[in-house]
């Protein structure tokens, strides 16, 4: 009999970027023209309300598929599946994640990491999160074949 096998434990921020959201300027929100803008109650739907017709940069521009984080109020990781959009500040991205790690295992695994974090953030108003501690985040690593 084989035992099990003993599971390496990593720091996320070892093994992928966590990108924070940009603050795009308000005067430049529309609801009709522009590229689509993800805010927070965008993220379980993968659907936005507010355009911004404003200049972005590229780097900012998130597509179906990629893996977002709310950052204030309750912490959840999402797979955006609303088309191209921009990401938004108190939103990050989890991206160029390194060989050796499957982007699926951490979206699955990083849900109760994030709220164990979350029951231990203090808060007056809404609870935050930041970009550090999302890279801060220790889980164990499975041979990738598990």
């Amino acid at each position: 009999m084989v035992g099990p096998t003993k599971m390496a434990l990593i720091r996320l921020g070892d093994f992928l970027d966590v990108q924070a959201g940009f603050a795009f300027k308000t005067e430049f929100f529309t609801s009709g023209e522009g590229m689509p803008l993800i805010r927070i109650r965008d993220l379980a739907s993968s659907k936005t309300e507010i355009n911004y017709a404003g200049e972005y940069k590229p780097d900012f521009v998130v597509n179906n598929g990629d893996y977002l984080i709310g950052m204030d109020g309750n912490f959840r990781c999402y797979r955006w599946q609303g088309g191209a959009s921009l990401l938004d500040q108190r939103v990050c991205r989890l991206r160029n994640f390194r060989d050796g790690i499957d982007p699926e295992y951490v979206l699955y695994g990083i849900q109760r990491k994030l709220q164990e974090i979350e029951g231990n953030t203090s808060f007056v108003t809404v609870k935050h999160l930041s970009a550090k501690q999302v890279q801060n985040i220790e889980m164990p690593l499975p041979p990738l074949p598990e």
